[in-house]
């Protein structure tokens, strides 16, 4: 009778110390590991992870500046009033809304382009080109400010709308 109740004492503990465990643990030994999230990356961040590539945000929606420093292709970017910068050539800004877009480098196209709010043209300090082209496809823009001088605007149809301009050079 004692060795089946040492057995059944022994069961009961086993089966005591096993619900105890963390449900999350899983690497298959009685201790347990901390969990550690992963951060979440900034959107500079994803953007810079994508150089050289497409990014494609659909659904995202961000509440934060921004930056583009590679040739990369962003699509359906919502950037919620925020300001994305662009200091790098071949960028291709493919249904980005809701966004003020600051060029300080670069050849830059934007196609199909919603609720702009500004795009504003600045002089790099690393400039050593002029001349630059601003692609314009199918967007609505509701300002245009250039600050630099060899700016070539090519609005490819008629389908895009600019509410003002402001040519300060």
């Amino acid at each position: 009778m004692k060795k089946g109740l040492k057995l059944l004492g022994c069961i009961l503990c086993a089966a005591l110390f096993f619900s105890c465990e963390d449900p999350s643990n899983n690497n298959g030994g009685g201790t347990s590991k901390p969990v550690v999230e992963k951060e979440k990356k900034t959107l500079t961040e994803q953007i810079d992870q994508a150089k050289n590539g497409t990014i494609d945000f659909e659904g995202a929606k961000f509440s934060e500046d921004a930056s583009v420093d590679d040739t990369v292709i962003i699509k359906n970017l919502n950037m919620d009033g925020k300001t994305l910068t662009v200091s790098a050539s071949g960028v291709v800004l493919e249904n980005v809304n809701n966004a003020t877009v600051v060029v300080v480098g670069g050849e830059v196209t934007l196609k199909n382009c919603s609720n702009i709010i500004k795009l504003e043209i600045n002089e790099s300090a690393f400039d050593t080109d002029d001349s630059e082209e601003i692609i314009i496809d199918a967007s609505q823009i509701e300002t245009i400010e250039i600050n630099k001088d060899g700016i070539h605007l090519l609005l490819k149809d008629e389908e895009t709308a600019i509410a003002e301009n402001n040519f300060c050079s």
